[in-house]
This record gives structure tokens, sequence and C-alpha cells, in this order.
């Protein structure tokens, strides 16, 4: 895994959620600037999510080119190099709609496993975040480095679980 310091090689794929639910599909459309801070910029739809090319840390969300979501400081879902057993707290400020709300994580490497998801076979990280205070899982995700890209997750969204699936992957 490369350093934080480092701008990562461009990562391209898509994404989609499995099952008879619709899916939608991600893809990395190029990189760009904010704030002086490069960033790439992952398209699906008309929403777009910016990620620090240094670290893959989430900054901002568009929908429609409208600002929906804002995370300061920038949402981290990794600590790099990222090793198994490896700990970190996440916390940041959430900024959607005009609302704030604050979110503590501790996350934590757990294991390295073979994930089989559409676009193939990947030795990957499981990442698992819980929240601060109660302990609930938030997150869990697989990162694999080979795709330089997270190609599974699972995360609790508005009550629900949203799980995704890497279907495509190029490096360019």
């Amino acid at each position: 895994v490369p350093p934080s310091r480092r701008t990562w090689p461009r990562p391209s794929g898509a994404w989609a959620t499995p099952g008879p639910s619709p899916s939608s599909q991600l893809g990395v459309k190029g990189v760009e600037k904010i704030d002086g801070v490069e960033h790439y910029v992952v398209q699906s739809g008309d929403a777009t999510i910016y990620q620090r090319t240094s670290d893959l840390a989430t900054t901002v969300e568009r929908s429609g080119g409208r600002l929906i979501g804002r995370y300061t400081p920038a949402f981290a879902f990794a600590a790099w190099p990222l090793t198994v057993g490896k700990t970190w707290e996440s916390r940041y400020v959430d900024e959607r709609e005009g609302k704030k709300e604050s979110v503590a994580r501790t996350c934590r490497a757990e294991a390295e496993e073979r994930v089989s998801v559409p676009a193939g076979v990947f030795k990957a990280v499981r990442i698992v975040c819980r929240t601060i205070g109660t302990g609930e899982e938030a997150s869990r995700i697989w990162y694999a480095p080979a795709a330089k890209q997270v190609v599974r997750g699972i995360v609790q969204v508005g009550g629900g679980l949203l799980l995704y699936e890497v279907v495509k992957v190029s490096l360019k």
C-alpha cells in the first residue's frame, strides 16, 4: 500500500449494488483540484464524490453540480500504510443540506481475505468501522491493493444497509 504522501495510480472501474434492486455504477472520471489539493472525481449519474489523491479521503459530494455534502476534516476510510491489526479513529463533521452532524468512529484493519466480486477475485484487507460510544458497526469494507480501491462495501445508510461491489477495474 502506498505511503500517504504519494499520489496513487488513478483507478478506474464501476461499482454496482447487486441483486434485484436497481444498480448504479461509479467511475473515476478524472482529477480536479479543490482548494489547491488534487482529488479524484468519482461519478455516478449526476452524483460526484471527491477523494483526495494522496489518501483517498472523501472531502465533498455534489449532485447535479450542487454541493450536497462536506466532510471536515476529510473522511478517511483507512490509515496508511494499511496493515492488518492497525486501528485508528476517524472524527469529522458531516454537513448535509445545512445540517451538521459530528461523526466519531474507530476503525480496524481486521484481516486479509480473498474476495470474489463481479470484477474478479482480489486479495483484500477487511476494514470494520464502529461508532464510538455505541460500538455499532457503521461499515465493513474490503480494500484491494492490486485494484487500488475498495472492491466491496457494506455501509449503514439511513437505517438500512447498502452493499456495493466492483464490477470492473482498470488502472491507468
